[in-house]
């Protein structure tokens, strides 16, 4: 603390916010280089992609591979995270974008005399006009370097959910006792005589030796693996037979079947192709009992069978198809003009042999071209599952993780720019209203002096503001100076102390992006109903169908994806900044219900430092809270997915599908929450503020206008060198240049201790005709202004009371 023990208020927190983002950007460095150096890297060798192109120019990494559920909350809490580390950065960028907006007394005073006015405590773009360029340049760095930390952040830790395909082997009992020999299945037969292709091959079809026999030995070992489990029938049908779900804590599938007529489970060891076959031309094996009645491979890719294709199929197939229903001959053949069909439900084709399963009964009625009669309906006893784990992963998308590294290098460097500029250099910027108060008070503005009754809403409805001085009461400012009727008809309320164009700005920004949001719901609920959707990133919800998002890379999938982010962080500018005018007069207005320190920069005295800009901490804060749980539930509304499907046989390699979902559910939770935050400024804007004074608005002109304190020492200026001193090219105020060292010390000790806003009594005697409103100190006996009386500055106050001292 001992190098820092020279900052003090909001400088001291522009120092620490430098140190957060240096060390997070230090932070996010060494995470690349682990990721690039330390990490297995994803190169893809196994995978076929399908869908969208994944690729990665510096590739993906893997942070972690294996059991789905655990990868599944290690995502929630790493994007949370990363919500959390994001926020950080852009409240930091925020902050110092906020300080660089900040005008000094010279800058302040350069508008005045030009007839303009500038705006502080807020980040107002107003001010670009009397700021340097150089501060005008940082700012809007600042500004850019966040868009791209808001569309690639939440995509730089991916998370693949993995999904098994399976082989079902359908068999005797024998075949879980080892009685297998290798033998090629009783279908098979039938399958190979047809010449059929094998169009699974890709996908690791398990007709051959190699890749079936190690799922039968791991369950002949299965009393000291352990991996295998019995399963009923009802169980056996919810967890294989669903295509859209995804396997993940489960493989392979073995179903003892049994001749439906034998009754006392005769024939457990096998079947002969010779007895079950009604065609045995070119059979081999005719006579050789195998336990292995057929076998079938099914691929899950955990998503709609409108997001797969064909590559999700079911067993048993609840849609209906049509199937030959006139017997065949003792060939197994039809004539095709004695040919009849019929639709019905629950096909299964096993390899070849068009079957019917009843997934209540677990019958299976066996294709008549096929099969002997005795053989025409088979019945499933029991079912086994094989345990094991899909290996879903979580990734580090290299390209997108450089990307946010180095524009957060680059917002250190801006940041330690601004501290050289406002903190360590001799600038002493009007951070917050009281900052200015202190300023106006220790060195008077001549240009706003004799309009103690200033308003916000009177600048507003002053016309041609910038072809007249604030000063020069012969131009259209002239009705604003001199003595004025106080009245206080109109209720003081949060709300006005909002321009109207920004109010304007404001809800069409946030309004816009409601309806927009409200669209996007109204197309997703099209795409999917809300029962079938999930909140989070799951694999029932729908994809984006869009020709032009197609093949496009990982970079821009993410961009695209992460669009409402950018959205919501520039509507939360325009609401934080709506909390941010409304809670600065709200402080402002307190000075009229009991005397205040000033809340400043480098306190002296009795004042204050403020280690915040604008808003309280009880303010602040559930306003990041809220904007870290909105991005949350944004990042759930459209996300880049990522999807490995594992073949059902040897050697499992994977197929990706890379793409872009949306959960309807999502998007209307975050519609809702968004209503919900977006009006409450609105409620907040009828509540009535304290005390009865002016309205500032954070407008420089009337903040000056109320801190012309009546000292006792100050020279009576006349108008004449009033104008005079106005033509001078400096930047300081004439009275700044007028008074001397005797009333600056007066003012200065004023500006230290505690004041009150209000009716002054020294500004106004028995004799004199007009009061002053302004800031006191104790000693001056502040009361509040009456209804109905005359106010005007310190400056009229004198040259009457000069007046009458002449006639006497």
């Amino acid at each position: 603390m001992g190098c820092f023990s020279r900052f003090s208020g909001w400088k001291l927190t522009a120092v620490y916010l430098t140190i957060l983002v240096s060390t997070l950007t230090t932070l996010l460095f060494v995470t690349l280089f682990v990721s690039l150096f330390g990490l297995k890297r994803d190169d893809g060798d196994d995978a076929a992609t399908i869908g969208r192109d994944a690729g990665d120019a510096l590739g993906q990494s893997v942070l972690y591979k294996g059991n789905c559920d655990t990868t599944a909350t290690a995502n929630l809490w790493i994007h949370l995270l990363i919500n959390i580390v994001s926020t950080g950065i852009l409240a930091s960028s925020n902050f110092f974008m906020q300080g660089l907006v900040a005008p000094t007394r010279a800058e302040v005073d350069a508008a005045h005399r030009s007839g303009h006015w500038l705006e502080i405590g807020v980040q107002s773009l107003k001010n670009f006009r009397f700021l340097g360029w150089r501060k005008i340049l940082f700012w809007s760095l600042f500004s850019m370097s966040s868009v791209p930390l808001h569309l690639v952040f939440n995509g730089c830790v991916l998370e693949s959910k993995g999904t098994n395909g399976f082989t079902v082997m359908i068999g005797s009992q024998e075949l879980t006792q080892g009685g297998w020999k290798g033998l090629p299945s009783i279908t098979a037969a039938y399958f190979d005589r047809l010449n059929y292709s094998d169009q699974s091959q890709g996908l690791g079809n398990p007709e051959s030796l190699e890749k079936l026999k190690p799922i039968n030995d791991s369950f002949v070992v299965n009393s000291t693996s352990g991996n295998w489990v019995e399963l009923e029938l009802s169980e056996c049908i919810h967890r294989y037979n669903n295509p859209e779900q995804a396997l993940t804590h489960w493989r392979h599938l073995m179903m003892i079947i049994y001749d439906f007529d034998d009754i006392y489970r005769n024939e457990t060891v096998g079947w002969k192709r010779a007895d079950v076959l009604m065609n045995t031309t070119n059979t081999a094996d005719l006579n050789a009992t195998n336990p292995l009645w057929s076998v079938a491979a099914f691929t899950r890719t955990g998503r709609t069978s409108e997001a797969s294709g064909s590559l999700n199929q079911y067993m048993s197939n609840p849609e209906p198809s049509y199937l030959v229903s006139t017997p065949p001959d003792e060939y197994g053949n039809t004539s095709p003009n004695s040919r009849s069909y019929m639709n019905v439900y629950g096909t299964w084709d096993m390899e070849g042999t068009r079957n019917i399963f009843d997934p209540q009964s677990g019958a299976i009625i066996t294709d008549p071209r096929v099969f002997k009669t005795k053989y025409r309906v088979m019945q499933v006893d029991r079912c086994y599952s094989e345990e094991y784990e899909a290996p879903c992963r979580l990734s580090i998308a290299n390209s997108l993780l450089l990307i946010v590294c180095i524009m957060c290098l680059f917002k250190t460097f801006l940041c330690l720019l601004v501290l050289k500029l406002r903190v360590w250099g001799d600038e002493n910027p009007l951070m917050t209203p009281g900052d200015a108060i202190a300023s106006f008070i220790s060195r008077p503005d001549e240009e706003t002096r004799g309009m103690c009754t200033l308003t916000m809403e009177d600048l507003r409805k002053t016309t041609k503001p910038t072809q007249t001085r604030l000063g020069e009461p012969d131009q259209n400012y002239k009705w604003l100076q001199g003595p004025r009727q106080w009245q206080n008809n109109s209720p003081r309320r949060f709300g006005k102390a909002v321009p109207r164009n920004i109010w304007v700005l404001s809800s069409l920004l946030i309004g816009c992006s409601l309806i927009v949001a409200s669209v996007m719901l109204s197309i997703a609920i099209r795409g999917q109903a809300l029962r079938n959707s999930k909140f989070m990133h799951a694999p029932q919800n729908e994809d984006v169908q869009d020709a032009h998002l197609d093949r496009l890379p990982l970079i821009s999938l993410t961009m695209v994806a992460n669009t409402p982010q950018l959205i919501l962080s520039i509507c939360y500018l325009a609401y934080n900044g709506l909390f941010t005018r409304m809670l600065a007069e709200f402080e402002w207005s307190k000075y009229s219900v009991a005397f205040r320190s000033l809340r400043v920069t480098e306190p002296r005295g009795s004042q204050n430092a403020t280690y915040r800009l604008q808003l309280p901490y009880r303010f602040s804060i559930p306003l990041i809270i809220i904007s870290i749980g909105l991005h949350w539930i944004y990042s759930n509304c459209i996300y880049v997915s990522n999807y490995e499907a594992y073949a059902p046989g040897y050697p499992y390699n994977r197929t990706v599908t890379v793409g872009l979902q949306f959960s309807s559910k999502a998007i209307l939770v975050g519609l809702l929450v968004s209503i919900g935050v977006a009006i409450t400024p609105l409620f907040l804007a009828f509540v009535k503020l304290p005390g009865v004074m002016v309205i500032a608005g954070a407008n420089s002109a009337v903040i000056s206008a109320a801190c012309h304190y009546p000292s006792t020492k100050l020279k009576s200026l006349s108008r004449a060198t009033s104008k005079m001193s106005m033509r001078s090219n400096e930047y300081d105020s004439m009275s700044a240049r007028l008074i001397g060292d005797e009333e600056v010390e007066e003012l200065k000790d004023v500006s230290r201790r505690k004041i009150k806003w209000g009716r002054m009594s020294m500004g106004k005697s028995d004799e004199s005709s007009v009061g002053h409103l302004g800031f006191g100190t104790e000693e001056l006996d502040i009361e509040k202004p009456v209804e109905g009386e005359y106010y005007s500055g310190v400056k009229d106050v004198y040259d009457e009371g000069l007046r009458r001292m002449r006639v006497l």
